[in-house]
């Protein structure tokens, strides 16, 4: 409306204008402004909430081969020949229908919603400029850029710029957009993606995240000139203040910004108000969250503690029950022999008080490693079980129980006591052995008969049976 009136205010001001010399110069600059609005009659600015539009409102129409071109390039090449790219750009068509197109989608959407965005962007283009055969849109939903023409497109385009702008907040941040689009124009990533990203805070509670991009195929010399040209438009785009969000597009590259609620760590102490209606219901949720992960440290810390106790106790026990050497020199009473006839070796063995150690291997193969079926009995500490050697010989051996309680010490002690009390009428001790975590005694085996039996003979014991039972 304002550029219809100002067209008309120059038509009029040119008849009333007689073309003198004095005059010719001031005419010439009057001409030079009126072609300009012309021009600027020539297009059509569209913005709205979720999209900034401009396109061609010229006589030169687009005709239905044009618009059906313009559909095949967007809405089905852009599925068969794109890919996964955010970027395309192609032709479709013969002249002088022929449409000149390319998209943009922001550098961190989905290849799936790039694609929902430019059918939606070629739609608002169609619907807002019917006919028209060139555009320039920025369709906000999903952050995309297309654009399309009946010739062929400049890579680099310094052409006024669209521009976008959401009312937010009070905050005045033109003043650091500047600073901040000449931090992304340097970052390295735009050397290598033609993309970049900054976030900066300037002040307790404004984050201020600003992007820019260019077209893949611009170098990066004229992406960063492109985006330059962007800074140059901050105070035109972006004034009056209070923008909380804000885009300048140009058709070569792109310069956003938003703003974001922000708030520093509280002080240790410091209790952080919370104004949102759940904000009790969430302070009471972290405070259980906290208390539960406490307790459970508590709880795993004990744990490890009274594992490393109970591993140290079992080590030194192991230690103790390993010890082999101590009772090879153990005063010189336990040989190196495990014969039979050794260990049956009567008074002198009694007298030297020397027993044998008795390997971990035969006295496995002897109690068919500790069957169930060989077990005599259970006594205080551990069972015994019967052996039986390979000439045929019948042993008993004590295993001493884990769990009993018996050490290395109860052992020498046992071992002494029974070196002391050997005895014919009393079951002899054969050996020992001590290998690994195993303390066994070796001892005579006794069958399960009657003292008299094995005091004096079978044959004695039925004449005093008999004897006996002749006096009754």
């Amino acid at each position: 409306m304002e550029l219809n009136r100002a067209f008309i205010s120059e038509v009029k001001s040119y008849r009333r204008t007689m073309p003198t010399a004095a005059n010719l110069a001031s005419q010439a600059i009057r001409w030079l402004h009126f072609l300009s609005i012309v021009s600027s009659v020539m297009s059509q600015y569209v913005v709205e909430e979720d999209m900034v539009l401009s396109c061609s409102v010229s006589n030169n129409t687009a005709s239905n081969t044009f618009t059906s071109n313009l559909n095949i390039l967007f809405n089905q090449r852009l599925h068969s020949e794109a890919g996964k790219s955010l970027y395309y750009n192609a032709s479709e068509g013969e002249f002088p229908d022929t449409v000149y197109g390319l998209y943009l989608c922001k550098f961190n959407v989905s290849f799936q919603s790039c694609q929902n965005c430019i059918v939606a962007a070629v739609n608002s283009v169609l619907q807002k400029c019917s006919g028209t055969k060139e555009a320039l849109i920025w369709y906000q939903v999903q952050e995309c850029m297309v654009r399309f023409s009946d010739h062929s497109l400049s890579i680099m385009d310094n052409s006024a710029p669209l521009c976008m702008k959401i009312f937010q907040n009070t905050y005045n941040v033109t003043k650091s957009l500047a600073q901040s689009f000449n931090d992304v124009i340097a970052m390295p990533s735009l050397s290598s993606f033609r993309n970049a990203t900054k976030g900066t805070n300037i002040s307790n509670i404004i984050r201020l995240e600003t992007f820019g991009q260019c077209i893949p195929v611009l170098s990066v010399d004229d992406c960063r000139d492109c985006l330059n040209n962007t800074i140059r438009w901050i105070q035109r785009c972006f004034d009056p203040p209070g923008t909380g969000f804000g885009r300048i597009l140009f058709p070569s590259c792109i310069m956003g910004f938003e703003l974001h609620p922000y708030s520093k760590v509280p002080a240790v102490g410091a209790l952080a108000p919370s104004s949102a209606p759940g904000g009790k219901r969430r302070r009471a949720i972290s405070i259980a969250i906290g208390t539960t992960l406490s307790a459970l440290i508590v709880v795993l810390f004990g744990s490890f503690l009274w594992y490393r106790r109970r591993r140290y106790e079992r080590d030194q026990e192991e230690k103790r029950n390993s010890q082999e050497v101590q009772f090879l020199h153990w005063e010189g009473r336990i040989g190196n022999h495990y014969s039979y006839d050794i260990l049956r070796g009567g008074k002198q063995q009694a007298e030297s008080q020397e027993f044998p150690l008795f390997p971990l291997r035969l006295a496995l193969e002897a109690t068919n490693h500790f069957s169930d079926e060989n077990k005599l009995g259970q006594g205080g500490f551990g069972p015994v079980y019967k052996g039986t050697l390979a000439d045929g010989k019948a042993i008993a051996v004590k295993r001493l129980s884990r769990t009993s309680g018996q050490g290395l010490q109860e052992f020498k002690n046992e071992v002494n006591l029974i070196a002391k009390l050997q005895h014919k009428n009393l079951v002899r001790l054969l050996g020992c052995c001590l290998e690994g975590q195993e303390l066994l005694l070796i001892y005579e085996y006794m069958p399960n008969k009657s003292l008299d039996v094995h005091l004096f003979g079978l044959s004695l014991s039925l004449s005093i049976k008999c004897y006996l039972l002749y006096i009754l």
